[in-house]
C-alpha cells in the first residue's frame, strides 16, 4: 500500500518499490533520533535524505528523464558526506563536476536550493546535531568536521541553530 501511495504521489502507474526501500530506510533511522522542536536539525535531515533519495533515484537506468542531474546531484552529495573531515572548496566540488566554478554555483543553486560552500555547510550543521544527539563531545565534534577549533565550530553552530551546541547537548540531555 505505502509503495502504491508513494507511486500515486510521484504520478507513477506502477509502485515505485526502490524508492519506498530507500524512504523506509530513512525513516527507520529516523526513529532512532530525538530532534528538538525548536530547532531546524529535522528539516534539515529531511531535505537531506529527499536529496539523497532523489539522486539514488534519478541513478536508476529505469527512471526517464534529468537521469544526468540526478548522477550528478549523487555524486556531489556522496563526496561532501564522505568528506565533511576535511576541508571541501568549490574549486574540489567544481574539479569532481567536471565544471567551472561558476557553473557549479548555478547548478547548486538550480538543483540543491543554495550555494555549494552552504550547502557543505547545512551538511556539517546537521551532522554535528547529530553528534550531539549521540552524545559525542562538543571539541571531538569540531575536530570530526574539519573546523580548527572549538570557538569556530561553535561560532558557525550557534549562527546556525540559534543555541550554542553545549546548550543544545544539555537541552537534549534533559528532554531525550
Amino acid at each position: 500500500r505505502f509503495d502504491k501511495t508513494v507511486g500515486a504521489f510521484l504520478g507513477e502507474s506502477r509502485p515505485v518499490a526502490r524508492g519506498c526501500e530507500f524512504i523506509r530506510a530513512y525513516l527507520d533511522m529516523l526513529g532512532s533520533y530525538s530532534f528538538q522542536a525548536d530547532s531546524h536539525c529535522f528539516a534539515d535531515v529531511l531535505a537531506l535524505m529527499l536529496t539523497d533519495i532523489l539522486g539514488r533515484l534519478s541513478r536508476d537506468p529505469r527512471q526517464a528523464g534529468g537521469r544526468e542531474t540526478g548522477e550528478l546531484t549523487g555524486r556531489l552529495h556522496g563526496y561532501i558526506s564522505d568528506n565533511l573531515a576535511r576541508k571541501i572548496t568549490v574549486k574540489s566540488l567544481a574539479a569532481l563536476a567536471h565544471m567551472s566554478e561558476r557553473s557549479l554555483h548555478e547548478y547548486f543553486l538550480r538543483n540543491m536550493g543554495s550555494t555549494p560552500l552552504r550547502y557543505v555547510n547545512r551538511m556539517r550543521m546537521t551532522a554535528a546535531a547529530g553528534y550531539l544527539n549521540m552524545g559525542y563531545p562538543v571539541k571531538e565534534i569540531a575536530y570530526l568536521l574539519h573546523y580548527p577549533d572549538v570557538s569556530a565550530f561553535s561560532r558557525v553552530f550557534k549562527k546556525y541553530y540559534q543555541i550554542s551546541p553545549g546548550r543544545y547537548a544539555r537541552e537534549k540531555h534533559l528532554t531525550g
